[in-house]
């Protein structure tokens, strides 16, 4: 659970500086609630697509 937990605030604080920058490369306002937001969920994504595809080594060996 920790790692998850990890993860999540991980992809939270490079969503909110990725959406900074390009925000401000792209002269738009920054949005930080909906940065945080789409972030957050892609975290989530992430988290899951990981649990599907990595195995615990300790149950792979027996």
């Amino acid at each position: 659970m920790g790692k998850q937990i990890i993860i999540l605030a991980w992809s939270v604080i490079y969503g909110e500086v990725m959406g900074y920058v390009a925000a401000a490369l792209a002269g738009f306002t920054f949005d930080a609630k909906m940065s945080a937001i789409v972030s957050g969920i892609g975290g989530l994504v992430l988290i899951n697509a990981l649990l599907a595809f990595v195995k615990d080594p300790k149950k792979a060996k027996n």
